[in-house]
């Protein structure tokens, strides 16, 4: 349905129970995914977005990661902004669900590795956060992708003395 005014969709959609809301979600969501198989990777954001509305947050974030992998090699700015959707849905997560800290690490690893792509700011790059995770879990790689992600990040922005540290530091881990 097209709406003429947003204030009249947003009735509409606001009027809806939200379990019928959900499942509506759900199934628009199955529906693009099954149509055509071959299109389900240019349409993966759109699946995780109703999978996140209807609250499917596990799915939602294999969908967005899905995304962010299709699109790394065409967008990456949309690509980036896939892999931070499935991070802020993976952060959502109760912490004792089975798969939280590799979901969170998941999601950052391509964050961290690509921010000297966008040249963004060192210190929003996100190592410091994804490195903590991988030590605490113990994900040597991970951490080496993350490593190997802010060394180029630094070089990138003329920090050569700490990038060089951590490419020490990277070397000594393998």
């Amino acid at each position: 349905y097209a709406f003429r005014h947003p204030l009249i969709r947003d009735v509409a959609y606001e009027s809806q129970l939200a379990v019928d809301r959900a499942e509506l979600h759900r199934r628009v969501a199955r529906a693009i995914a099954d149509d055509d198989t071959d299109s389900a990777d240019r349409n993966a954001a759109e699946i995780a977005d109703h999978l996140e509305l209807a609250g499917d947050l596990v799915d939602a974030f294999d969908w967005h990661m899905r995304a962010g992998d299709w699109l790394a090699t065409r967008d990456i700015e949309a690509a980036r902004s896939s892999w931070r959707r499935a991070r802020d849905v993976a952060d959502s997560l109760a912490p004792e669900h089975e798969n939280t800290v590799s979901m969170r690490m998941a999601a950052r690893v391509p964050l961290v590795g690509t921010a000297w792509r966008v040249a963004s700011p060192v210190a929003e790059a996100g190592y410091d956060e994804l490195r903590k995770l991988a030590v605490e879990s113990g994900d040597n790689t991970a951490l080496a992708i993350a490593m190997f992600g802010q060394t180029a990040h630094l070089s990138m922005h003329y920090q050569f003395d700490a990038a060089s540290r951590l490419g020490s530091e990277l070397k000594a881990l393998t």
